[in-house]
């Protein structure tokens, strides 16, 4: 029985992992697409949005995996919203 647990408690754990690392994937293919479009980065509200995220803290952890990762910078202006920064893209109007 106490394996049972561990394995049921370890795969309840790598399938939240799997979960957060197809949601992060989706959240950076939106910061690309809408960086592409717009040529300025989204704010959390437009990541909900699109996404259908309910919780700001799921998209912070997010963008926070992802700045780990080096795909973003996050940049805290001083204002209520931190700013992304698209590491890897140079941003030009053609």
């Amino acid at each position: 029985h106490n394996l049972l647990i561990k394995l049921y408690v370890n795969w309840g754990v790598i399938m939240a992992i799997r979960k957060r690392t197809n949601k992060r994937k989706e959240v950076y293919d939106f910061i690309v697409d809408f960086v592409t479009e717009n040529l300025f980065p989204p704010s959390y509200s437009h990541i909900m949005d699109a996404l259908d995220i309910k919780s700001r803290e799921t998209v912070r952890g997010c963008l926070n995996d992802l700045q780990m990762l080096g795909k973003i910078e996050l940049v805290n202006n001083g204002k209520m919203d931190t700013k992304i920064k698209l590491l890897g893209y140079k941003v030009v109007k053609i």
